[in-house]
């Protein structure tokens, strides 16, 4: 049986559900992050300022609920994706998809691109993103702390060519088998004071043996 759904520009009509949803997505967001959320007033109060100027898509089951909404904006003449949230029950249906789509059509007529920025820790929304025909442009955000954190001693290293950069710990991670043990090497090879050239080296060995094992590259390394 196919699923019935519809997704619509958002009006003033729906702050009540986008609302309920636009704080979902915060809440859910938070605690991953093992952050407390803020008072629902917070949120509707921010939602409230926000429609005057984004523009909103609401996705609807067959029977009319509201169930994930898309925000847009409009920042220095490139329109963003700010936010997408379906409710956890009804996610893997389609919703998700399906506001992006008409997200991108509304756009498509006003620009020749769409962006968004994503958080490294969240690996489900960058196989989503990337799944989805995006790919990454230029952005690294960093931060120098004039004092000491609480959760410094806890950071988790990422690769950026070749640079180990320190990431924030989530509350509740979903990385694969592959990525905590990639997470921990980089741990250990930072321990164990690595320095960016060794580990670029180590990288590419890595991977240059790799590309010897297959048939398709017997003479890799040979002619460069």
């Amino acid at each position: 049986m196919q699923l019935i759904m519809f997704v619509r520009e958002a009006s003033a009509k729906d702050f009540e559900a986008l609302t309920r949803l636009y704080s979902g997505f915060y809440v859910e967001l938070r605690s991953r992050q093992g952050w407390s959320p803020y008072p629902l007033n917070e949120y509707a109060k921010e939602l409230r300022e926000l429609m005057k100027r984004d523009k909103f898509f609401i996705a609807e089951d067959e029977e009319g609920k509201a169930v994930g909404f898309l925000r847009v904006s409009s920042r220095e003449g490139s329109y963003w994706i700010e936010e997408i949230y379906v409710e956890p029950g009804e996610r893997g249906k389609g919703y998700g998809k399906s506001l992006l789509v008409k997200a991108e059509e509304y756009v498509r007529e006003k620009d020749k691109a769409i962006y968004l920025m994503v958080l490294p820790q969240d690996t489900e929304a960058i196989r989503f993103w990337l799944n989805a025909g995006y790919s990454t442009l230029n952005t690294i955000e960093l931060v120098k702390y004039f004092s000491q954190v609480s959760h410094e001693a806890s950071m988790r290293k990422m690769e950026v060519f070749g640079h180990l950069l320190n990431m924030f710990p989530w509350a509740e991670e979903k990385y694969s088998k592959e990525e905590k043990e990639f997470l921990q090497v980089l741990q250990d090879f930072a321990n164990a004071g690595g320095s960016r050239e060794e580990l670029l080296k180590a990288l590419t060995e890595g991977i240059a043996s790799w590309l010897k094992s297959k048939e398709k590259f017997p003479n890799y390394g040979r002619i460069r």
